[in-house]
């Protein structure tokens, strides 16, 4: 009987439990890299794209910012 515990103890902890740690993040990728006319690599430009929802919930709280002629936002030109 103990040895059937046992084993049912075992089998329950391999069952397989969601992880609810850490909401999931859809982001888009692209990197476009640069050659000159060498073959040697100039630039490398990366975009990320945020889904909707994280991009909502990273700026939550955050004042609307607003670029000023200098391009400069009012938040981080002091």
């Amino acid at each position: 009987m103990r040895r059937l515990i046992a084993v049912l103890l075992v089998a329950a902890g391999l069952l397989p439990v969601p992880a609810f740690a850490h909401p999931h993040i859809f982001v888009d990728a692209k990197a476009i890299i640069t050659f000159n006319d060498a073959g040697q690599v100039v630039s490398i430009h990366n975009t990320w794209t945020f889904d909707e929802a994280y991009s909502a919930w990273s700026v939550q709280g955050l004042a609307r910012l607003i670029h000023t002629d200098d391009g400069l936002c009012p938040m981080l030109a002091g």
